[in-house]
């Protein structure tokens, strides 16, 4: 897909590759660069495959959207490992298995310290949508807003009352999976503000 070359862009700090290389499958393998990415959108590609290891040695990721993608597996345990992780959409995939208890220890989301990474990638001009490619609204990197988004996924299992420490995730959308149990109600159990972006 093309990742490859752009990986020896060292100062690459925000990446969008939406709504390219339809069907194609997403790299595991031969990515080692991306150390200064902090902004990674591929969506709306239609990838197959499943997320990709190489994501976890991006140490400074802020925001990741790989959503409307057919990526299969689960949520890895290394995501609870980015510090700097604010604002992630898986949204719209074919994704399996539980929630990994790491998502709920996003440090981005507990502390105030680290959250948004307060970096000159602050004001980066960014495309958002909500659900289609046609209601494109111009955004910049400061207007994400904290945000879990697992929606329209195969996911089961039950719902974390760990969620509840996110105290800074103002965004959490657990929608249309088969998430079952006392917590299945997802974002009013903890009672937290979602809004369209």
């Amino acid at each position: 897909m093309g990742l490859q070359t752009l990986q020896e862009c060292q100062n690459l700090t925000t990446l969008v590759l939406t709504m390219n290389f339809y069907g194609e499958e997403m790299p595991n393998n031969g990515i080692q660069g991306f150390h200064s990415m902090q902004a990674l959108i591929i969506a709306f590609c239609t990838l197959t495959g499943s997320i990709p290891s190489w994501l976890a040695n991006i140490k400074e990721l802020s925001l990741l959207d790989l959503s409307w993608n057919h990526l299969t597996g689960g949520i890895p345990l290394w995501i609870g490992s980015l510090d700097y992780l604010f604002y992630l959409d898986l949204s719209n995939n074919s994704l399996t298995g539980k929630i990994p208890m790491s998502l709920t220890k996003l440090k981005s989301l507990n502390s105030d310290s680290l959250s948004h990474n307060g970096s000159s990638s602050y004001g980066i001009p960014l495309f958002s949508w909500k659900n289609a490619p046609r209601n494109l609204l111009y955004k910049q990197y400061i207007n994400f807003h904290p945000t879990v988004d697992l929606s329209n996924n195969m996911m089961d299992g039950t719902i974390w009352k760990e969620i509840g420490n996110l105290r800074l995730l103002q965004v959490l959308d657990l929608s249309n999976n088969n998430f079952t149990g006392p917590n299945s109600q997802g974002r009013s159990v903890f009672n937290l503000l979602e809004f369209e972006l």
